[in-house]
């Protein structure tokens, strides 16, 4: 919405991230390692734990979603 264009894969994360945080720097500032979207949603279709500190983050994990 910036006028900033993310990877494809990287993008909706990204978009959650800031509209869980209300902070649109990271659209700029997060970073990511190689193949880590690909690497995390295998890991959550395997059954991997997922730890969060946040009712909201509980909240947005939906199994359908990825």
């Amino acid at each position: 919405e910036q006028g900033i264009t993310l990877p494809a894969e990287q993008d909706p994360v990204t978009r959650r991230v800031i509209h869980t945080s209300a902070d649109f720097d990271y659209a700029e500032t997060m970073t990511y390692s190689e193949n880590a979207v690909e690497i995390a949603k295998n890991l959550i279709k395997n059954g991997a734990d997922i730890v969060t500190d946040t009712n909201m983050a509980l909240a947005g994990q939906r199994e359908f979603s990825v």
